[in-house]
């Protein structure tokens, strides 16, 4: 049996009578000879194939996935077959006069459509004038390029041919094997070789006048393909590359697979990046790098290419069965990004970066409309659903957990021993767990099924005391704020002065003896590793309190606040506790820990604090910043490090937002000097500097902004600008803004993101609510539904009951497919702002009004001292 034969053998098993979005398998796909014609100009397309079929036993009938095309022809060893399409169905039934024979078929097809005016399928894009076709093709539309079999495990060989302008460049997956040009047609065609099995929605093509930047790693020879003018803008991404792929050769234990990677900058693309097995297609500004670029930007670049080459292996080389296994490609993906940034990047301590996915995933599973990591999938709507944060950082945050428990030699250990085994083929998370269990010698089967299987986590009791000359912890767990029954079996990880304990608790309640001595204090999620929350009492937090500073990571530190926020926003915590133990993290030295608080604190500033108490409020805040600012000044130092120049920028930011004069002062004194020389302010600062310049600024500034972003060298420099347009308070630009959505000021890609910046902004949120009503339609023209994501998430923001009320009855009454469970979750969140709200506001006035007559000041003055007396603080409300 082949490889695609074998991984099919499930499929013919359970697909007797084929589920709804799913095909019937009279035939199923061995090898796919495919050749695309693109006119750029008329934006139309041909396309002919030649598709080798397994056929189990006689058929007249075969059905493939075809959609927003015609099908012209289609035949086997010369006879016809009658044509159906079904567009409800997006599939097409090829009925023959005679049976086709068991065993093989070649199918000859052909089909002739448009280029899509949307972001998915094969579709048309522009830049400076010239024109663009490109693929997007996760997880079903690459039956809107080509008939096939559009589901995962069909697994088949592909040979692309592309006929293309002579000044044309075509990239697929494979390498190029020949290219020549027709002198009567001035056509050239552009064959590639064969590549390993695929998947359909692996499947890639690039046309247009592209230009590259080349290197090698190895035998791999890579390449960053963009648009014309943009070349040296590849160069960062490039060196990123060759960099992280023996990483992964050498962590998997499997060559890379592919022969070559091309890393492909897309002028319009739906999402950061897509993972074509051997020509990954990116937004050109997850990609491009300036060399005056900041150092966030290039952090980011670095993940997402971490990221989708990660998924060369897991995801395009071995594949999961169907869609309900998503997470086994972007959990593990988002996983390994971080995993390889822990070793090549050491220094950017990738794992607290990381914790501000996995508490954004944290806070989406305390939710009634979270779902499991492992989700079940009927239909191409359902899949587009499970693409979130659960799927991706919750499901990454438990590997993550997974990995602590069972140790980093076990874990690699499993995952290279899982992907040799099932290369080429597809697999289920089943197989990967029984990998890792198999590797460490631990039931991982069972505690993962635990965690992938079931939605929501659980909320840990804490309490550390010395008995007997020992240090005992006991523990208690109880479901998140969902509320339920479930027992977790939880990889919980403690951590004294004296080291670290890895161990199961799988009961409602459990005493263990951590150390072997009594010690002074006793963290109960080591490195902030576990996916739970934890509630210390009020001896243990006092402990906490006095090791802080110098004995807990980074990583512990968020957590610990992290889960002070989530106790205070569930009710299980007073608010004002919240901010005690915040303004214990005066002058943290760590930009991930203070960027975590300032957008909470942010949260708070604009949504529960009353307009009397502003004043306060922006004392408060500046105590908190203001001496980071003070101690590093608004201009790099010589040799200063680059966490010193991110958490610069944080300060400011926080310090803006809540209205600081001075800071908004020095905005507008940046803002000259940047208009006038861009490489005169530090590139980590300059976004925050435009969007906090903003806030004031009139109509001639708005007309600046708009134009130095059309005409950006860029593209982090194009999105500095467009990012601070919602950030203009004038009514009158807030609309200006908005309207420019609509319009191709803005590219399609950027659309959702702009409007959700307003519906978050307070200033601009009402009027971009009204907008989004409006105009919904002229949206939906511009994205494809999933990209309707970012608006529906933005709205979550609201926290004026008014206006979650307006939100739970429009949303309610709109069809937006594949995006059900997101509109539920924004509802409930800003149904949860307001309850927040009106809970806390009138005692955050009260908290504030003290801090500021100068009851609390003396806890605001040493970081050690405050930190200890804000848990305190903490711990005995409970």
């Amino acid at each position: 049996m082949t490889l695609v034969a074998s991984a099919l053998a499930w499929t013919f098993a359970s697909a007797a009578v084929a589920a709804p979005g799913r095909l019937p398998l009279e035939a199923v796909p061995e090898r796919y000879a495919l050749t695309l014609t693109p006119h750029l100009d008329s934006g139309t397309f041909d396309g002919a194939a030649r598709i080798h079929l397994r056929v189990p036993k006689p058929t007249t009938t075969v059905t493939m996935n075809a959609a927003e095309y015609e099908v012209t022809r289609a035949e086997v060893a010369g006879a016809a077959a009658t044509i159906k399409q079904d567009p409800a169905s997006e599939t097409v039934t090829l009925t023959f006069a005679r049976p086709l024979a068991a065993g093989s078929a070649e199918l000859q097809i052909a089909w002739r459509g448009k280029l899509s005016d949307k972001l998915s399928g094969f579709y048309h894009a522009e830049a400076n004038g010239q024109h663009y076709a490109f693929s997007d093709f996760e997880p079903t539309d690459a039956r809107r390029m080509f008939p096939c079999f559009d589901e995962p495990a069909l697994k088949a060989r592909f040979t692309m041919t592309a006929v293309i302008d002579a000044a044309h460049v075509a990239v697929s997956n494979a390498p190029v094997v020949s290219s020549s040009v027709d002198p009567a047609t001035k056509l050239k065609t552009v064959r590639f070789a064969e590549t390993r099995p695929l998947s359909t929605y692996l499947v890639a093509l690039a046309v247009g006048p592209l230009v590259e930047v080349h290197a090698t790693s190895g035998k791999v020879p890579i390449r960053v393909w963009t648009v014309p003018g943009k070349a040296h803008l590849g160069k960062y991404a490039l060196d990123a590359a060759a960099e992280l792929l023996p990483f992964y050769e050498k962590y998997f234990g499997v060559p890379y697979p592919y022969g070559k990677l091309d890393l492909v900058a897309v002028p319009d693309f739906e999402a950061g990046a897509m993972e074509n097995a051997g020509a990954i297609f990116f937004r050109e500004s997850a990609l491009l790098v300036d060399e005056h670029g900041s150092i966030d930007h290039q952090r980011s670049v670095t993940n997402v290419i971490g990221h989708e080459m990660a998924h060369q292996w897991f995801g395009d080389l071995v594949t999961m069965q169907w869609w309900d296994d998503l997470w086994l490609n972007e959990a593990f993906a988002t996983w390994a990004e971080n995993r390889a940034d822990s070793v090549v990047h050491a220094d950017w301590s990738p794992w607290l970066a990381f914790h501000g996915g996995r508490d954004g995933a944290l806070t989406v599973d305390a939710m009634k409309a979270t779902h499991p990591i492992r989700m079940p999938v009927a239909s191409p709507e359902q899949a587009h659903e499970n693409f979130d944060s659960i799927t991706y950082s919750k499901g990454a945050a438990v590997l993550r957990m997974i990995e602590l428990w069972v140790g980093e030699p076990a874990f690699q250990k499993g995952v290279s021993e899982y992907l040799k085994e099932h290369a080429e083929k597809n697999a289920t998370g089943e197989d990967l767990f029984r990998a890792l269990a198999a590797a460490s010698k631990k039931p991982v089967n069972e505690v993962a099924k635990n965690w992938f299987d079931q939605s929501g986590h659980p909320l840990v009791t804490a309490k550390a005391s010395c008995v007997d000359g020992k240090m005992q912890l006991d523990l208690a767990q109880e479901p998140d704020a969902r509320g339920g029954d479930t027992t977790w079996m939880i990889p919980l990880c403690t951590r004294t002065p004296a080291g670290t304990e890895c161990a199961l608790m799988t009961q409602k309640k459990e005493t263990r003896v951590v150390a072997t001595s009594c010690q002074p204090w006793v963290l109960a999620n080591a490195a902030g590793g576990g996916f739970y929350r934890v509630r210390y009492d009020a001896d243990s937090l006092r402990a906490l309190g006095a090791a802080a500073e110098k004995s807990l990571t980074p990583e512990e530190r968020a957590g610990l606040a992290a889960d002070a926020w989530a106790l205070a926003r569930d009710g299980r915590l007073p608010l004002a506790d919240y901010l005690q133990l915040a303004s214990g993290y005066r002058g943290e030295s760590r930009r991930d820990v203070a960027s975590e608080l300032a957008r909470r604190l942010g949260r708070v500033g604009h949504d529960i604090v009353a307009d009397p108490e502003q004043g306060s409020w922006r004392r408060f805040v500046d105590t908190l910043f203001g001496p980071t600012l003070a101690q590093l000044g608004w201009a790099p130092k010589a040799n200063e490090s680059a966490e010193a120049r991110r958490l610069r920028a944080v300060a400011i930011e926080a310090l803006g937002e809540a209205g600081v004069p001075s800071v908004l002062q020095g905005a507008e004194r940046e803002l000259a000097r940047y208009l006038a020389d861009p490489k005169s302010i530090d590139p980590s600062l300059a976004g925050a500097m435009l969007r906090l310049a903003a806030r004031k600024g009139d109509a001639a500034r708005f007309d600046t902004y708009v134009a130095r972003m059309k005409a950006a060298p860029s593209p982090e420099e194009h999105d500095r600008f467009m990012n601070a347009l919602t950030d203009f308070e004038a009514p009158v630009l807030v609309d200006r803004a908005l309207a420019l959505t609509i319009t191709p000021d803005v590219r399609s890609q950027d659309v959702t993101r702009v409007v959700g910046q307003a519906l978050r902004r307070p200033w601009s949120r009402r009027a971009a609510w009204k907008f989004v009503q409006a105009h919904l339609s002229e949206i939906q023209k511009r994205v494809p539904v999933f990209m309707m994501l970012r608006i529906v998430d933005a709205t979550g923001s609201f926290c004026d009951a008014d206006l979650a009320a307006d939100l739970q009855r429009f949303w309610g009454g709109t069809k937006l497919p594949g995006l059900q469970r997101k509109l539920a979750q924004a509802t409930e969140e800003a149904q949860r702002c307001v309850d927040l709200k009106t809970r806390e506001r009138a005692n955050v006035g009260r908290w504030l009004n003290q801090t500021s007559s100068g009851k609390s000041h003396g806890a605001l003055q040493r970081r050690g001292v405050n930190l200890r007396a804000a848990l305190m603080a903490s711990a005995s409300a409970k």
